[in-house]
């Protein structure tokens, strides 16, 4: 059991370091440049070659973006409540209880923990988290609703066209998957090390409050994960990759936003 769980997290946990070191020593990181790469060109290949190669049913997959749309809500209502319990901005605090690091940390573990299948699967709740970011996250920050934003995102894009081509089975041509493949490679590695630079430059000045929210996500996550994952039927490896993505910490797409 020890022996799995290294195999799965000590290649994050190892490009993350990588990530964490490059800052500390000093060195130039072009996390703009880098962020472009990946929001603009690696994720969405990423998106669109794990849909398309996705060998499970419409419905499974239907079931999966609606159960992953209901937990975001629910973390929405509780994190609310919380927030104005304990009387923090809800502009601030409340994206960071809804949305997880289901990219950075969720896809590589998808995929080291139940290989293709479940990266595949986890690419799924991340395209649906992705949408809802920028869409209803971003309302939230700015108080302006804006679907041209969510419509002029190339992961939302991707994830339509991925969606199309496999609920109509249409054949992609096979350059097109190997470009997509080769491009979508790059977005988990770089992620991990951003993510890795991203946290050598954070400080905490909160405790309690980085504490409450770490435990939102981290303690009830899985319970939220386990709930919506039983009430739209999921089960066996879509059910274990949608409770895994609903138990990853704050995503750092909050942090950037």
């Amino acid at each position: 059991m020890i022996v799995r769980l290294a195999q799965i997290l000590a290649p994050i946990f190892i490009a993350v370091l990588v990530g964490w070191a490059l800052k500390r020593s000093g060195r130039s990181y072009p996390a703009d440049t880098i962020g472009v790469l990946v929001a603009d060109v690696g994720a969405p290949c990423l998106v669109f070659h794990a849909l398309v190669s996705l060998e499970v049913s419409g419905h499974t997959l239907e079931a999966v973006a609606l159960a992953s749309s209901l937990a975001i809500l629910i973390f929405m209502v509780l994190g609310y409540l919380v927030l104005r319990v304990c009387g923090w901005p809800t502009n601030t605090f409340l994206p960071p209880i809804m949305f997880s690091n289901c990219g950075n940390l969720g896809i590589p573990l998808g995929l080291y923990a139940f290989g293709v299948q479940g990266e595949g699967l986890a690419v799924a709740v991340f395209a649906v988290f992705c949408a809802w970011q920028f869409s209803l996250g971003i309302w939230i920050w700015s108080g302006e609703l804006s679907p041209r934003t969510l419509l002029r995102s190339p992961i939302t894009a991707a994830a339509v066209l991925g969606v199309l081509c496999a609920m109509t089975d249409t054949a992609v041509p096979v350059w097109i998957l190997n470009t997509a493949e080769l491009l979508g490679g790059l977005t988990i590695p770089l992620m991990l090390i951003t993510l890795g630079v991203s946290l050598a430059s954070m400080r905490i000045h909160n405790l309690t409050r980085s504490l409450v929210i770490s435990a939102l996500r981290l303690l009830v996550g899985p319970l939220v994960g386990l709930m919506v994952s039983r009430l739209f039927g999921l089960e066996g490896m879509a059910r274990a990759v949608l409770i895994l993505q609903c138990a990853m910490p704050s995503a750092v797409f909050n942090y950037l936003l």
